[in-house]
């Protein structure tokens, strides 16, 4: 069983975002085939956080791919390779970020970079050292108006439906397949965590791995109709190629579930899973036909967010990130652990402002919110990625 406090703790934080996310209106009608994602308006990334449900299954069901891939634009059939060749490294430091206006943001960008590879330079500092701490929801993809890892875990309980008919006389599942709001948020935190538990634990990691690569697959944005794999910044993903092009060491650190974002990293990003730092969940080493595998534990081992960044950060690099992104004011302690703790460093700060090509939103947003760490991105002279002035295109796609 989960420690009490801890569970109590946990409860109210879902409770809270529960609430909010029930009244924002923020996701719309455009596109034509509805799913159950289209209409739940749940606002916060949670990781699983449940006692132990009363049914489960080990043997996951995988969601049918009905379309053929090969026709499609989709990056996850596009694996990257984790290193990048000589010829690429040139290419792009001949042309960095291209996808970015010819402004003081690039040029600070660039001109860091040249700073620090650059043996003459005081500021030099040795590959080794080189190490980038970057967020993931809200800097290098889209988080409205949910977080991708939300939508899975609703599209998860649509397509596990058909093999679970006692489904039928659970309120709570019917509610989620109806998209009736309201019912949802009589069952509070403790209904939320039941959801996420019965989609993403009590199942082997390779299992999981697998159910998330096939819903990458086939799973759209509600509102632009694009696979999720296309819901990435464009000019953050040239940024992490230039940092990758000049031997600067990448890592994902996020509050999102670490099982959930593997999957993707070296797919969309060429970043491998071992520089991938998120939020965890118990797991159990068991022996199936005498071979080990790892079990998904429907409890809770770390939430990364926030202060923890900065703890899993030090644990798990054991460095001082010399460059920090993000775009909300969870990301600040991330952000000042590099700008205190570096010379020289580059902290910089997302501000979603273009509610033309994706969406406008800081310090009011009840996802993402940006207040505090705006302030001090001017008070400290952090570079601020204005999308609006800062970025020729958002996504690939435009």
């Amino acid at each position: 069983m989960l420690n009490k406090s801890l569970i109590v703790r946990l409860n109210i934080i879902l409770f809270v975002f529960f609430l909010i996310s029930c009244e924002n209106n923020e996701i719309t009608n455009k596109a034509d085939n509805k799913s159950v994602s289209d209409t739940i308006k749940l606002e916060k990334d949670t990781l699983v956080v449940a006692k132990d449900t009363t049914e489960h299954k080990t043997d996951i069901d995988r969601v049918e791919i009905q379309q053929n891939i090969i026709e499609t634009k989709i990056v996850v059939e596009q694996v990257q390779t984790k290193l990048i060749t000589q010829e690429e490294k040139d290419e792009i430091n001949e042309n960095p970020l291209s996808s970015w206006n010819d402004n003081e943001t690039k040029q600070r960008i660039i001109d860091f970079v040249n700073t620090i590879t650059d043996k003459n330079s005081k500021s030099y500092v040795k590959p080794e050292n080189r190490i980038a701490s970057v967020d993931i929801d809200g800097t290098l993809w889209a988080e409205k108006p949910l977080y991708f890892q939300l939508y899975f875990v609703f599209d998860r309980i649509k397509a596990m439906v058909p093999d679970h008919p006692k489904w039928k006389r659970d309120k709570l599942i019917q509610a989620v397949l109806k998209g009736d709001v309201d019912k949802i948020r009589t069952y509070g935190p403790q209904g939320l965590a039941k959801l996420m538990t019965i989609t993403q634990s009590e199942m082997y990691t390779d299992e999981f791995e697998n159910t998330v690569l096939d819903w990458i697959k086939i799973a759209k944005h509600p509102e632009t109709n694009r696979y999720y794999t296309e819901m990435i910044y464009q000019p953050m993903l040239e940024l992490i190629n230039y940092f990758k092009a000049n031997e600067i060491k990448v890592y994902l650190v996020s509050e999102g579930g670490i099982d959930f974002i593997r999957p993707w990293s070296e797919i969309v990003f060429g970043i491998p899973k071992e520089q991938v730092i998120g939020s965890r969940q118990k797991l159990e080493l068991q022996f199936v036909d005498n071979k080990p595998v790892l079990f998904k534990n429907p409890k809770v081992e770390y939430v990364n967010s926030g202060k923890n960044k900065v703890i899993s950060i030090y644990q798990i690099i054991g460095k001082v990130p010399i460059i920090s992104i993000g775009n909300s004011d969870d990301d600040i302690s991330m952000l000042e652990w590099t700008y205190y703790r570096s010379t020289p460093h580059l902290v910089a700060i997302v501000h979603h402002t273009d509610d033309d090509r994706e969406y406008y939103y800081d310090k009011d947003s009840k996802i993402g919110k940006l207040n505090e760490g705006l302030i001090l991105a001017k008070e400290n002279n952090w570079l601020i990625f204005d999308v609006k002035n800062d970025w020729k295109k958002v996504f690939s796609f435009e």
